[in-house]
C-alpha cells in the first residue's frame, strides 16, 4: 500500500514522482536484508513476530508525522 500512496504525497511536496518511487523501493531493502537474515537463526514464526513488533512501531509513529488522516488510513 505505501508504494501506492507516496507518490502522492511526493506530489505535494516538490512534484518529483520518479524520486518518490526510487525512495519507496529504496526504504524496501533493509526490511527485506533483515528478514533474510532473521529466518534462519530465528525460524519462521519468531522472525514474523520481530516483524510485526516493529511494523507496529512503525504505524505507532506514524501517528505523529502530521499527515492528513485519509493519507494514514489508507498506509
Amino acid at each position: 500500500g505505501l508504494v501506492f500512496v507516496t507518490p502522492d504525497y511526493f506530489r505535494l511536496q516538490d512534484g518529483n514522482e520518479y524520486a518518490a518511487a526510487f525512495i519507496t523501493t529504496l526504504a524496501e531493502f533493509p526490511g527485506l536484508l533483515l528478514a533474510a537474515r532473521l529466518v534462519d537463526p530465528l525460524g519462521r514464526k519468531q522472525s514474523q513476530a520481530v516483524m510485526h513488533f516493529a511494523c507496529m512501531l512503525g504505524a505507532f509513529g506514524l501517528c505523529f508525522t502530521g499527515l492528513p488522516r485519509g493519507v494514514l488510513t489508507l498506509l
